[in-house]
């Protein structure tokens, strides 16, 4: 007879095996970064212009089969402005969206918010 903690153990193993995507699911969503990347990248003028980030399940290796791809597409601050740069949302200096407010010690990327959603 098998403990019940072994039995709950397996059963935990049994089926994390049953919901991993496969190699090729795998192989597939690499891919769809690269397809991704490369569009923006020729759509935005080159690898300075903009960077593709993969994140959440994706990058973490938890995504499930058929799972959506989290991605985003950052900017360099000096495509923005030339004087500052466009904030997306609320800031701690008490700015609005959209308003271009002076370039501060952060990151070298401006941020938006918009979702996009693309099927293949």
């Amino acid at each position: 007879r098998i403990p019940p903690l072994i039995r709950l153990h397996n059963e935990i193993v049994s089926f994390v095996k049953l919901m991993a995507p496969t190699e090729e699911e795998l192989e597939v969503r690499t891919r769809m970064v690269e397809r991704v990347t490369a569009l923006a990248h020729r759509t935005f003028g080159g690898k300075d212009k903009c960077q593709v980030l993969p994140f959440g399940s994706q990058v973490t290796g938890l995504c499930l089969p058929g799972s959506d791809i989290d991605m985003v597409i950052r900017f360099p601050q000096n495509n923005n402005n030339k004087n500052g740069k466009a904030k997306s949302k609320k800031n701690g200096n008490g700015k609005k969206a959209g308003e271009v407010v002076e370039d501060e010690d952060e990151d070298d990327f401006a941020s938006s918010n918009p979702l996009h959603r693309f099927a293949d």
